[in-house]
């Protein structure tokens, strides 16, 4: 099975500047919001870990995400990209 690559994926969700554009203006994201998100990090990166693991406590709280959810490994790797992904949100880059 062949996987798509970063472009194939951009052309199939027609995501180019122009539509970059007018995402950041629907939703008033301004260059100063991204500058605000820079300065927030070091923040993010001390309560990070508390704010995953508040998020998991949460979702597997739920029988049937528990019941999916199973594997504790499976967990700690989700929990590992949910926090690069977290972390990736005060980047304070808004491109493709």
């Amino acid at each position: 099975m062949r996987t798509g690559t970063h472009s194939d994926y951009m052309r199939t969700l027609k995501l180019d500047s122009d539509e970059l554009a007018s995402r950041r203006r629907f939703f008033g994201i301004e260059d100063a919001d991204l500058d605000r998100l820079r300065v927030l990090r070091p923040l993010a990166e001390r309560h990070m870990s508390t704010i995953i693991e508040g998020f998991y406590f949460l979702l597997l709280e739920h029988p049937r995400t528990r019941e999916f959810l199973n594997d504790p490994g499976l967990v700690e790797r989700l929990k590992g990209a949910q926090k690069r992904y977290f972390l990736g949100l005060f980047d304070g880059r808004c491109d493709l």
